[in-house]
């Protein structure tokens, strides 16, 4: 047995460098797509940085990572351990009354979000390796896991930039969770979260499609030399993304300024109850919150609104810029 081998079962704790590459031939050369794994037992959740936190906390610390991170929904009886590590994975862990953080048993319940390049091709082309299992999922969407392994489950969208994996010591329940539609955005509920297809619109068809919206749907205006790329998922959130031109729809970069409106009962109270934020009162009885270490997404509401609005763009500050400024505003 290897010294990595003989590690992993001695303390529990996977081989963090285990990776499955892919590559894929492209005109402009040899690109390698990665699926970030954890290990074949469970993700590395345990080590420094691991808390436990509770529901709103997950969600508020959550919020600013960049890209959508997953959880298993709400589990009675047990707590939430939440580890991030650089380069993009956030690890959401499960841990009963007495367990704690940081524990080095691969017995949990785990949803690891890894933040990386075209995950859905990637997956798809994995699935078709021998021992591979696929399944389609709704609203764009695969799962795959090996038939040697079936604790783990791994998860993409064409929409979006990320690759979930679900780790459960049952495989039969890690796939269940994944096919019932509970693995899913923090801060969402159920199949609403999943994502629809990304188009490419027009102006006239963006407004086009507001006017028929049952809430307001919010963008950053016209932009020259800036396609609009619409999409939405099943509970009525609505993404308006400014993609450069040559940018195809659905690219899975989180490097493009993005207005996302999202139906709430009171877009007020849903701005003014983010933990960690600062807040902004703003003209008109508007409020914006943000995270000032990071200053990359912006919440935003006006009085009565039934949305909550999150401005991002890559650039710190450039959101709250546009905010404040009133440039985000309702499509008309």
């Amino acid at each position: 047995m290897g010294r990595e081998a003989q590690r992993a079962k001695t303390t529990g704790r996977p081989d963090r460098r285990l990776i499955v590459g892919i590559a894929i031939a492209i005109v402009a050369g040899i690109v390698t797509w990665l699926i970030v794994r954890g290990g074949d037992d469970e993700q590395a959740t345990t080590g420094g940085g691991a808390t436990i936190v509770s529901e709103q906390d997950l969600v508020g610390q959550t919020a600013g990572a960049g890209f959508p991170v997953f959880w298993a929904g709400r589990r009675d009886g047990l707590r939430y351990e939440l580890t991030s590590t650089p380069g993009g994975r956030v690890y959401v862990r499960y841990l009963p009354n007495g367990v704690d953080a940081g524990d080095k048993h691969a017995r949990f319940l785990s949803v690891a979000t890894y933040s990386v390049s075209n995950p859905y091709s990637a997956l798809t082309t994995e699935g078709r390796r021998p021992g591979a299992e696929s399944v389609r999922l709704p609203g764009g969407g695969i799962a795959m896991y090996n038939r040697a392994r079936p604790t783990n489950v791994y998860v993409a969208y064409r929409a979006l930039p990320v690759q979930v994996e679900v780790f459960d010591p049952s495989g039969t329940r890690a796939l269940a969770l994944v096919k019932g539609g509970e693995i899913r955005p923090v801060g969402t509920s159920g199949a609403g979260a999943i994502p629809l297809a990304a188009n490419i619109v027009t102006a006239r068809e963006l407004r086009r499609f507001a006017a028929a919206s049952p809430t307001p749907v919010y963008w950053a205006g016209p932009q020259a030399r800036r396609s609009y790329e619409l999409s939405r998922t099943i509970d009525g959130r609505v993404y308006v993304r400014y993609l450069p031109r040559g940018v195809q729809a659905g690219d899975p970069r989180s490097r493009f300024l993005t207005i996302g409106s999202y139906p709430v009962r009171d877009g007020i109270a849903s701005v003014r109850s983010a933990q960690g934020m600062r807040r902004m009162a703003l003209s008109g009885g508007a409020v914006a919150a943000y995270n000032p270490s990071k200053g990359t997404s912006v919440y935003y509401a006006t009085p009565g609104s039934p949305v909550q609005v999150e401005a991002y763009s890559p650039v710190a500050g450039r959101a709250l810029e546009l905010v404040a400024g009133g440039r985000v505003v309702p499509v008309q």
